[in-house]
């Protein structure tokens, strides 16, 4: 999203809502699929029977109803279930992503041309990255041929896009039509109210909503007079909290962790003379410290974990999975 601001990109992300995913999964297309994918007939088969050939009894204040016959739906709670609709939701996925007349987001690279970033897919939850109106059209008729075939359902007047350079501006100029004709209605950019969420995290457009957000933490906790041993627990168990995740995921710039390190050290030493130095507050207690997590340092913490399975195995096991390649 900073590099889309920076550029003055047009795109969009569209994260699309299919109402009731798991329930209209429907046992034929299912069934061609996993065929299609090449698992064995046997296993298709008890697959089929163990999901679809199953009667429901509903209790009502312990009077049951009369066996109804279940047609469709992968059970909530299955520990197949989830693996079945990702099968269920490939096909999908590759046509958009095979699609050359999508083009998608293309992530900056100093050394090598990167892929192009068409869409973000985690279950039922899709966001899909849009350069013009035309690319809207193309993928209304991907999510069309994908309803037909599989009887999912898109709810568009659920769908919410975001602008990826966070400019408000490209709606009236670009989107407003085309989203309005598939009965889009949520916008977000720079200018909302509140960051739009995809699987609990936050879309920030700019970074600067971020550190504007720690700073209002910061500014609402001032007034309960606090200690400073307070104040550095405030800090690690609630405001900061709020980049962690954001850590965890991004690589942010030093021109952000600065500005972050500057609303720390005002808060600690608010009223305070003289002054604790950031690097005393981000010592343990037992060295004379306030025992601070040091944001710095917590994303490199954070973001040791994508590293350590490359660094704990042998080139032979690394080998043996070229997706990490």
């Amino acid at each position: 999203m900073e590099h889309a601001r920076d550029t003055q990109s047009t795109n969009i992300g569209l994260l699309l809502d299919q109402e009731k995913a798991y329930d209209r999964v429907h046992p034929v297309y299912l069934r061609a699929v996993l065929l299609r994918f090449g698992f064995p007939q046997a296993l298709v088969d008890c697959i089929s029977h163990l999901f679809f050939d199953t009667y429901l009894v509903i209790n009502v204040n312990e009077f049951f109803s009369p066996r109804v016959h279940q047609h469709r739906s992968l059970k909530q709670g299955d520990p197949i279930s989830p693996i079945l609709f990702n099968l269920a939701f490939e096909p999908l996925l590759r046509k958009i992503l095979q699609d050359p007349f999508l083009p998608g987001f293309r992530l900056p690279s100093p050394t090598v041309p990167s892929a192009n970033v068409k869409l973000l897919a985690y279950a039922d939850d899709i966001v899909c990255l849009l350069s013009s109106p035309a690319d809207l059209q193309r993928l209304q008729s991907h999510l069309q041929a994908y309803s037909a075939a599989s009887n999912a359902l898109v709810n568009f007047h659920k769908t919410e896009a975001i602008s990826l350079s966070g400019s408000s501006r490209i709606y009236d100029s670009v989107w407003r039509d085309a989203l309005l004709q598939q009965n889009i209605t949520s916008w977000h950019d720079a200018r909302s109210p509140s960051p739009i969420r995809y699987l609990g995290f936050p879309l920030h457009t700019s970074l600067a909503q971020l550190l504007a957000k720690v700073q209002q933490g910061c500014l609402i906790h001032q007034q309960h007079g606090l200690s400073v041993r307070g104040r550095a627990t405030v800090l690690n168990s609630l405001i900061l909290s709020k980049l962690w995740h954001v850590l965890r995921v991004l690589s942010v710039p030093v021109s952000f962790l600065r500005p972050i390190q500057s609303v720390i050290s005002e808060f600690i030493n608010f009223r305070i003379f003289p002054g604790i130095s950031f690097d005393t507050a981000c010592s343990p207690r037992r060295h004379g410290g306030l025992g601070l997590i040091n944001p710095d340092l917590q994303q490199c913490a954070l973001q040791l974990r994508w590293l350590e399975p490359l660094l704990c195995q042998s080139t032979e096991q690394l080998s043996s999975h070229p997706s990490i390649w």
